[in-house]
């Protein structure tokens, strides 16, 4: 037999689990089909599983078998793939032979298309990222899998890092088109990661654009309240409800398995889930992930799949002799024996030659990104923030430390009321403590209708604002049909504005606000006014 082609495995992967003894049988039943072109009748079929078969030792009803639980397994796992490669279009899995004759005769296609990719990625390789349109063909369409369910739960799972520079483009269309499809969406959030800030900045936009459909859970692994609200990152006050899953316990050090299992709870109990996870790059913390009962959208993509197989050639020659025998279909066990060693020290060798494609592929995602997604400065709105008491300062800073590092927020624009107030106070006394956060500009904004324009004034209001504020921006009526000069800084902010903290629940135009950021869709709305302790949840 000539050597294995990675490409077989990589397909065969997309359909079960790449590491039981069915997937090895189809990957040696792929490589046949594309060596001898043996046709895909019933005689076809059973010549390459009897090849299979007195190369392993084995009796055909073995092979078949084998077969059976890798395709059942996958089928539970995703069903969605099926349709997406080969066009089988029955709510029930095909049988072995037609399983095989359907993996055969989609990966020409598969190949030629992969291919084509690879060959882009290599001419493009130095060029800019394109300007995305509006084109979901890399991705499930939503209405390709309508429910009858009027509320569903969607759930993100996926790398910690990203590699891809239109990750929030395709999330934000999967949501997008979620949220037009059913009258109420659920979103899990777990955090952990670059890729999970994207997904909850997606649901963050979505709750806001559509307040009475879109509600966000944060998924926590601690094990009380007070742990989850003093953690670092804590973005408590930004979801609708905590829910602290109860899972079996592990080794004190085993935080791998602790999440392994954390997102298979959170799969179990959703019904779609918008997944990010390239199998090649065998990730320790998500493996594997079943998905029975959930719809999956997978926002990988072939060109980086075609990257992470050029990231190879970087490798030490151990490492790519285990990722090699990894790709094929191997175990651990027997990929170490490749190079006399056990199954432990093969793991440390495959885990040590990923990160280093992972360091690859971080490089190519900072080189995709355009020159306007680098220069873009992430900024916040502060209006409408009532009485600052412990709990509202409290929640104040919590959200704003999170925004500092988490979405690099440096640009700050405050309604010039609170500008002398004591969340102005919080945030200045936060931004001189910390070295990264002393270039925060913040700029006070008022309405220019409410004083003199003459310049003596102006330079009056200035000196009576600045500092705590760096500069003083006037806004004119912006044309919302109210007489009222304290809407127009507001709806102003929200039009310049990434995000706006405020007060809603006791704010004069509560409902006007949320009217107007949901038709305008531009800042995202945190409100400080959600009491820490609303729809707190352990699940048993």
């Amino acid at each position: 037999m000539a050597k294995k082609n990675p490409l077989i495995s990589l397909y065969v992967r997309k359909f079960g689990r790449i590491t039981t003894n069915g997937s090895w049988y189809m990957i040696q039943i792929l490589q046949s089909y594309t060596e001898q072109s043996i046709p895909l009748d019933a005689d076809g079929i059973k010549h390459l599983i009897l090849a299979v078969s007195k190369e392993k030792g084995l009796k055909p009803s073995s092979i078949r078998s084998a077969i059976k639980r890798y395709l059942d397994n996958g089928w539970n796992r995703n069903p969605i793939v099926w349709k997406r490669y080969t066009a089988w279009k029955y709510r029930f899995p095909p049988d072995v032979n037609t399983a095989i004759r359907l993996l055969c005769a989609s990966y020409v296609d598969f190949e030629k298309s992969f291919e084509d990719e690879h060959q882009r990625t290599r001419e493009t390789i130095n060029q800019p990222f394109p300007k995305m349109q509006e084109d979901r063909a890399n991705f499930p369409s939503v209405s390709d899998h309508r429910s009858s369910k009027k509320k569903i739960i969607c759930s993100f799972i996926g790398h910690k890092d990203v590699y891809d520079a239109d990750i929030q483009f395709r999330i934000q269309s999967t949501v997008d088109g979620l949220v037009a499809e059913y009258e109420a969406v659920e979103f899990y959030v777990y955090p952990d990661g670059d890729f999970s800030y994207i997904c909850l900045l997606v649901a963050l936009k979505a709750r806001t654009y559509n307040p009475q459909k879109v509600t966000i859970a944060l998924i926590s692994d601690h094990s009380s309240t007070e742990e989850m609200l003093n953690s670092e990152r804590a973005f408590f006050c930004m979801s609708d409800k905590l829910i602290t899953p109860v899972i079996q316990e592990s080794k004190k050090d085993d935080i791998t398995l602790k999440q392994t299992r954390m997102m298979q709870w959170i799969v179990q109990n959703s019904t779609h889930v918008i997944s990010y996870f390239y199998d090649t790059l065998y990730d320790p913390h998500y493996q594997p992930i079943k998905f029975q009962r959930a719809l999956e959208y997978d926002l990988t993509m072939p060109e980086t799949e075609a990257a992470i197989l050029n990231a190879v050639s970087f490798l030490t020659e151990k490492e790519q002799l285990i990722f090699q025998k990894m790709n094929e279909g191997c175990t651990l066990k027997d990929a170490g024996k490749v190079i006399s060693v056990g199954s432990e020290r093969a793991r440390q060798i495959l885990q040590h030659g990923c990160r280093t494609i992972r360091l690859e592929l971080e490089k190519r995602y900072h080189s995709k990104l355009t020159a306007e997604q680098k220069s873009k400065k992430t900024t916040c709105g502060l209006f409408a923030l009532g009485e600052g008491t412990f709990e509202s300062l409290t929640r104040f800073k919590r959200i704003t430390d999170f925004l500092f590092s988490i979405y690099d927020v440096r640009d700050i624009y405050v309604d010039s009321s609170y500008s002398l107030s004591s969340f102005l106070f919080a945030l200045v006394y936060a931004t001189a403590s910390r070295i990264a956060l002393r270039e925060t500009k913040i700029t006070a904004l008022m309405c220019a209708d409410t004083f003199s324009a003459d310049d003596d004034d102006q330079n009056d209001m200035r000196k009576s604002l600045c500092p705590p504020c760096h500069s003083v921006t006037y806004v004119s009526r912006v044309g919302t049909g109210d007489d009222n000069s304290d809407f127009d800084v507001i709806s102003d902010m929200i039009e310049r504005a990434d995000f706006c903290i405020c007060d809603l629940s006791s704010a004069q135009y509560s409902e006007k606000i949320r009217e107007f950021a949901a038709q305008t869709r531009g800042s995202i709305l945190l409100d400080i006014g959600i009491p820490n302790d609303a729809n707190y949840m352990r699940c048993w």
